[in-house]
């Protein structure tokens, strides 16, 4: 079923854009067009103006932040197993001990704030 065109807007439509594309992105894009039954442009300007989908761009960032956020977990939890052979061998609580549950809580936050990026709106 091909989709309705867009109505007239008052006033027009005064903006025109130049995408350059390779010959695979002119392919892949065009495809999804006519499997939405739009045009090429109309695609494009309805993918850049959803609010809730993230661009790949987006995406990248977000798995970087996570990936990052991951590492500094393990490396975390490593310390706090040190420190807790400290306690079972000394039976004293670290001095370091602290300090390193307070890095873990701003860890945790910084984890927390990344995967809600994941949420959908």
């Amino acid at each position: 079923m091909a989709e309705k065109r867009l109505a007239k807007q008052p006033g027009g439509r005064k903006h025109e854009l130049k995408v350059r594309l390779t010959d695979e992105q002119r392919a892949k894009v065009s495809r999804r067009a006519d499997a939405s039954g739009v045009s090429i442009s109309r695609l494009l300007v309805e993918a850049a103006l959803a609010g809730s989908a993230r661009t790949a761009t987006e995406r990248r960032a977000i798995v970087i932040e996570l990936l990052g956020t991951r590492r500094l977990v393990a490396a975390m939890g490593n310390n706090l197993n040190q420190l807790a052979r400290i306690a079972h061998a000394t039976g004293e609580v670290p001095d370091q001990l602290p300090a390193t549950l307070e890095a873990v809580e701003r860890v945790l936050d910084r984890l927390e704030r990344a995967a809600s990026e994941l949420a959908p709106s």
